[in-house]
């Protein structure tokens, strides 16, 4: 079956679906919900994203015989969920193949009503980094999903950098497939959003395969983040390590982590751990982290913590002569240094201490 045919058998699915569903509040757990405070747009006035990428990212056809391969694993079976019924039914769907090792760069532009489905496949062999930036409209609605395929032996470093503007809402979906002795380091940063909606999952299929997810956010004015990070390990001796970690100035998030190891996963490695800073009295933060072991074989743990700016700390450094600011800054970049610091392209590395550390330093400034 071509990739044209199973996609329109997906659409048909998904408009049938989407009419019997409605926009309901998110159900995290006891007393936890995600509020759906917002009416979706029209489907048939849907506008299409824009994407710019470099020459050695290449635009495949999708009825070619080699692209029938590809999967549309962000689509869930069973669309239970109106938002993803309403994207699986709308979208149009890119594919995106990576050349040339090396350093690559892709520009998405979001605009309201918009619904993107981008599948980027890292042959065998290859080693690349790849930043991806994305831009939205100041209001209205969004959706984009991602499909990410590292093959055999391939390494890549996808770095997602995610600036919402404040009165939009973006629900976006991300899995990665990886082959053995696949490596895939996966940093996502997210800002701006008045509501965004994260589910990332990394489907360890192969022996050897490595997979280390990190998200990093900062929420300020209401805004709220609906988080969940998986991984999923199937081939023997895989790594996977979940890292999320955020700041918060009244605003709130709701994380959710799961290690998932199957019966043929021996020797399987698996480590979630969710930081949260708050940094004022309206901030919340809860995490929900989840362990789900179907092999004796392994090793498997999680962790998370929430706190506030150290006041110890804080008192110190302004004994040394820094001001209550300038000690505050010092701290936030000492939460999240730890991990920008690993972000590759190095390039991206001064765009997230910008997005995070310095719009951090403004807020904080404006709103004492």
């Amino acid at each position: 079956m071509k990739l044209d045919d199973r996609w329109l058998r997906i659409k048909q699915r998904a408009k049938e679906a989407d009419q019997d569903l409605e926009l309901i509040d998110n159900q995290q757990g006891l007393g936890l919900v995600t509020e759906r405070d917002f009416e979706l747009p029209e489907a048939d006035n849907a506008a299409e994203a824009t994407i710019e990428q470099d020459g050695a990212i290449r635009v495949l056809n999708a009825d070619r015989e080699d692209n029938h391969r590809f999967a549309f694993e962000t689509i869930p079976d069973v669309l239970d969920e109106k938002m993803d019924a309403v994207h699986a039914a709308n979208a149009e769907v890119n594919i995106l193949r990576v050349t040339q090792p090396g350093h690559h760069e892709i520009d998405i532009t979001l605009p309201n009503n918009s619904y993107t489905h981008n599948i980027l496949h890292v042959p065998e062999d290859i080693t690349a980094t790849i930043l991806i930036n994305y831009e939205t409209d100041n209001e209205g609605f969004s959706t984009e999903f991602l499909d990410l395929l590292v093959d055999k032996d391939a390494t890549a470093h996808v770095t997602e950098i995610r600036r919402g503007k404040p009165e939009h809402v973006l629900y976006t979906r991300r899995e990665a497939g990886l082959h053995e002795n696949a490596t895939l380091h996966w940093t996502q940063c997210d800002t701006g959003s008045h509501l965004l909606t994260n589910y990332t999952k990394t489907h360890l299929q192969g022996n050897n395969s490595e997979g280390r997810t990190t998200n990093l956010f900062y929420g300020n004015n209401g805004q709220e983040f609906d988080v969940s990070l998986e991984s999923h390990h199937t081939g023997e001796e895989t790594y996977s390590f979940i890292r999320s970690r955020g700041a918060l100035r009244s605003a709130k998030s709701t994380q959710r982590g799961l290690v998932r190891i199957n019966k043929p996963a021996f020797d399987a490695d698996g480590y979630q751990k969710a930081d949260n800073l708050l940094l004022d009295d309206e901030a919340n933060a809860v995490s929900i982290p989840d362990l789900e072991i179907r092999n004796p074989e392994v090793q498997c743990s999680h962790g998370s913590t929430v706190s506030d700016l150290d006041e110890e700390q804080l008192f110190y450094l302004q004994t040394r002569g820094y001001h209550e600011l300038a000690a505050k800054k010092i701290l936030i970049q000492g939460f999240f240094e730890p991990y920008i610091s690993k972000v590759q392209p190095e390039a991206a590395q001064e765009t997230l201490r910008e997005l995070l550390i310095e719009n951090i330093q403004d807020d904080l400034h404006h709103a004492g």
